[in-house]
């Protein structure tokens, strides 16, 4: 015996195509995360500190 709430997800074909969409949407997470740690380490990897990194960008910005 169906529910109402089942069978209005089968009329309406919501919940179809779904399947998998959280293991996609972790993987997305992952590699943004990969993606900025890759980043960091190229930008701190020249010897360069946080704080030369800091003062050049402000430099760029207010033109000192």
């Amino acid at each position: 015996m169906k529910t109402r709430r089942s069978a209005f997800r089968s009329r309406s074909g919501i919940g179809r195509g779904e399947r998998g969409q959280g293991t996609l949407e972790y993987v997305g997470m992952i590699a943004l995360a990969a993606l900025l740690v890759l980043a960091i380490v190229a930008a701190f990897g020249k010897g360069t500190s946080l704080a030369d990194v800091v003062s050049g960008a402000l430099g760029k910005i207010t033109g000192i």
